[in-house]
């Protein structure tokens, strides 16, 4: 077909440009071969040597060039290779008949659904910005106030679905350690798993059908798994056991029975009767006295003095940092009921020596007034407002976990001490007791005493307490918590 086209007919056959890809749409190809007619009847004298279909046939071919039609006009190729033997009067009516089958299962493979989109926002004068309301427990004075107002408005379209994320019980196999005993439970024989930190005996409701199902009572309880899930009672009966140990010795009792859908468990409140259990508990429960631990405390307490105690060997000094100026703060209200218990309290820390009353003062800071678990009343300072930006911080570390643990290795008998008030302890310098000067309902009082809420405190006192247990083994102290070991009760007396 082929063999007499040369190639200055095809171009000027394909002179004309060839479609858009957007200009392809139903009946393309029957207006692109009016075209081609037109085309030939304008250069048959160039085209002698073609017949006029196989002429057309190849125009229509040279014509698809766009990147788009680099399908069709392949198979279009194949299709005239594949036929030029058997059926060499190719007409063009089978050309086009082949691209408007192709076309449309190209189209129909490429069918898309519509994406949904999400409902526009309603229409706003300002198209940039969107203005949020402020959040209430944001300050006004805050430095990112200004970028919280205002965020660029969302771009509408599709939204990504956010994924929820489910954290599954993942629960490890350790079949070979767990222990089963064999229970009779009002003479049905059953196995139950031992244990002993579950409170309560359970069976599952396939056991309790096996037994025949004695009568439910409605659970009063509510039970709940190591993770705080609650669990479900189908309900409980009073039962008749009797539990056969591992050397073979029957403890007999009776006990509330709790049916679950598939938990068969052996509760404390059956084992505590069994005799293994018994023998347990009295070998090797630590025993929390002894005689020897009784004679030393004795001895400790008896010489401890009553009342707040006070360390004679230093003081504690503040630095202000350069250039700071005095802060007074005006005193806080007290409630009504409350004022005889605190003025109560300010006597007392008077006549310790930890408070005095002052008339003036450059200083001040208001109080915190705290009511302990037993009812009484304790007063804290607000330094927190006043003096602590203003102060340098003492520079003395504290122990991490690893010192602590360094120095208490291969003791095995330990004694804690906690020292009461610790702070108060420790007197202070006058030139830094105008910086501890408190306001309250009473009036101003000054703190001869260290103070717990002041920034340097926490630095002072540890550095006090690490000179004082400097050089003694097995002794360790972080602030007022300090633990005294040894390896027999001889050394650590």
């Amino acid at each position: 077909m082929a063999r007499g086209c040369t190639p200055s007919a095809i171009s000027a056959l394909a002179a004309s440009p060839a479609a858009k890809p957007e200009d392809c749409g139903p009946g393309f190809y029957a207006v692109e071969r009016e075209s081609l007619d037109q085309r030939c009847r304008r250069h048959a004298t160039r085209t002698q040597s073609l017949d006029s279909d196989s002429l057309k046939c190849l125009a229509f071919l040279s014509g698809l060039t766009v990147p788009s039609h680099s399908e069709t006009r392949l198979r279009l190729l194949n299709q005239l290779n594949r036929l030029k033997e058997t059926d060499p009067a190719l007409l063009l009516d089978d050309f086009i008949n082949e691209c408007e089958t192709f076309s449309k299962e190209v189209n129909a493979a490429y069918q898309r659904k519509p994406v949904k989109q999400d409902k526009k926002h309603p229409y706003s004068p300002n198209k940039g910005f969107r203005y949020r309301r402020q959040p209430r427990d944001h300050s006004l004075h805050s430095p990112s106030r200004n970028e919280r107002s205002a965020s660029p408005a969302k771009k509408h379209g599709t939204k990504r679905p956010k994924r929820k994320h489910r954290c599954r019980n993942i629960a490890a196999s350790a079949h070979g350690a767990r222990t089963y005993l064999k229970v009779l439970i009002n003479g049905h024989p059953t196995r139950l798993q031992h244990d002993t930190d579950a409170d309560i005996t359970m069976i599952s409701r396939r056991t309790w059908e096996d037994m025949n199902s004695p009568k439910l009572d409605r659970s009063t309880i509510t039970i709940r798994t190591a993770d705080g899930s609650a669990m479900n009672i189908l309900g409980s009966f009073k039962a008749a056991f009797t539990i056969f140990e591992r050397k073979g010795r029957p403890t007999e009792g009776t006990g509330c029975c709790y049916v679950t859908e598939s938990t068969d468990l052996l509760g404390l409140e059956w084992c505590i009767q069994m005799h293994d259990y018994k023998e347990l508990r009295e070998h090797y429960n630590c025993k929390l006295a002894s005689a020897a631990i009784e004679s030393s405390r004795d001895d400790i307490v008896s010489r401890l003095n009553p009342g707040l105690g006070r360390c004679t060997r230093t003081k504690a000094r503040l630095f202000l940092k350069p250039g700071a100026r005095p802060i007074y703060r005006q005193k806080r209200p007290v409630p009504f009921a409350s004022q005889a218990a605190v003025n109560a309290e300010i006597d007392c820390l008077v006549s310790e020596g930890v408070l005095g009353p002052v008339d003036h003062s450059n200083w001040a800071a208001p109080i915190v007034v705290v009511r302990k678990s037993n009812g009484t009343i304790r007063i804290r300072a607000d330094f927190s407002t006043v003096l602590n930006d203003k102060l340098m911080l003492h520079q003395h570390p504290l122990p991490t976990v690893e010192d602590v643990f360094n120095k208490l290795n291969g003791g095995e008998v330990f004694s804690q001490i906690d020292l009461a008030d610790a702070y108060l302890q420790i007197e202070v310098y006058d030139e830094s007791k105008e910086l501890l000067t408190i306001n309250t309902h009473s009036g101003l009082f000054r703190y001869n005493r260290l103070t717990f809420g002041v920034k340097s405190a926490a630095g002072i006192f540890q550095q006090i307490i690490d000179s004082m247990i400097a050089g003694l083994n097995g002794v360790a102290a972080y602030l007022d918590d300090i633990i005294v070991t040894g390896r027999t009760m001889e050394e650590h007396r």
